[in-house]
């Protein structure tokens, strides 16, 4: 009876050994690389598609470089967490030097890295058709930043650059000051959550203070800013004539920094947009800023939401909305 136990019991092991084999094999299956739809891969050959969302896809770029090295449609290509890796890079930056219709590319959390970027930049280099493109969530540090400085030294058409999720750093950004000094092309700018501080902050607010900038859309959402950093970067803003949107979300600021913003919002005629989001500003700081919005007649969208306001100050903020502008503002939530 022991014995058949035993046996019966080893039976029983094996079988959810191969059990959990065979299921690790099945998902294993579910993770190949998988080649295109038949009806994309007949709307690419026959230039019949404007937009194509291949995201989560694990798209066999090989192949899939074939088809886009031969199109004349397509304007809006995404790739995001597609787990493309330095070959894959390669294929498709082969295909991007020779199409000519690709606006839009978003490869966003593919995880390639500065050696990725590398052969992608050096497309972009001849590339004269991409004008946005989003990189975020790819582990570049700042030896992608300074092949980022070389093209954006180059290249005339690139508009809109969405590093947002790296490693980018205060070092980072220091090497792409040069390239952004005096560069009239690029509009919209999101460097969100990539460890700025002080130093970069500096930096940034000399690319403002630069008349020939044209950055519509900084994001600077998730950094470490704070209060010291937020003070260089608005008495920038406040002689800037581009700037429209900015996002100070996350970065630590309290009453000082929004004083701060409150001097730019004075003077700043352009600026439409202000997000100071989950920061630390209290009534003080609010006070500030509610009496330079009486002064300002530009701004039309103001977030203070989850900062350190009391009762009177959340009242005193709302007070300045208007038909024109949409303030909010509110405490920390307690539940988070």
């Amino acid at each position: 009876m022991k014995k058949y136990l035993f046996m019966s019991s080893v039976g029983l092991l094996g079988f959810l050994f191969l059990l959990s084999t065979s299921l690790f094999t099945l998902s294993g299956m579910r993770r190949e690389t998988k080649g295109l739809r038949p009806i994309e891969r007949i709307k690419l050959q026959n230039n019949d598609i404007k937009e194509l969302n291949l995201k989560f896809r694990n798209i066999n770029m090989q192949e899939f470089a074939n088809f886009l090295r031969e199109n004349r449609s397509l304007k809006k290509l995404i790739l995001s967490n597609n787990k493309i890796n330095d070959v894959g890079i390669r294929y498709l930056s082969e295909a991007i030097v020779e199409n000519t219709s690709l606006k839009i590319l978003n490869l966003k959390g593919n995880n390639f890295g500065d050696e990725g970027l590398r052969f992608l930049l050096e497309a972009l280099k001849q590339n004269t058709s991409i004008k946005h493109i989003d990189l975020s969530f790819n582990n570049i540090g700042v030896v992608g930043a300074r092949y980022l400085s070389e093209v954006l030294g180059q290249n005339t058409c690139l508009e809109e650059l969405n590093l947002r999720g790296n490693k980018i750093g205060d070092e980072g950004v220091k090497v792409l000051f040069e390239a952004l000094i005096g560069n009239n092309i690029l509009r919209s700018l999101d460097l969100g959550f990539n460890c700025i501080g002080n130093e970069g902050a500096e930096c940034l607010g000399l690319i403002l203070l630069d008349g020939g900038v044209s950055i519509k859309i900084l994001d600077l959402r998730g950094n470490n800013i704070g209060n010291e950093g937020v003070e260089i970067i608005a008495y920038s803003i406040q002689y800037n004539c581009s700037l429209e949107k900015i996002d100070f979300s996350y970065n630590g600021i309290g009453n000082e920094g929004a004083i701060s913003c409150a001097q730019a919002l004075i003077t700043n005629r352009n600026l439409e947009e202000l997000n100071l989001y989950d920061n630390f500003i209290g009534n003080e700081g609010g006070e500030a800023i509610s009496t330079a919005l009486a002064q300002n007649s530009t701004l039309k969208i103001l977030n203070l939401q989850e900062n350190l306001f009391n009762c009177d100050g959340i009242r005193m903020l709302k007070n300045c909305n208007s038909d024109t502008r949409h303030v909010t503002a509110s405490g920390k939530r307690t539940d988070k």
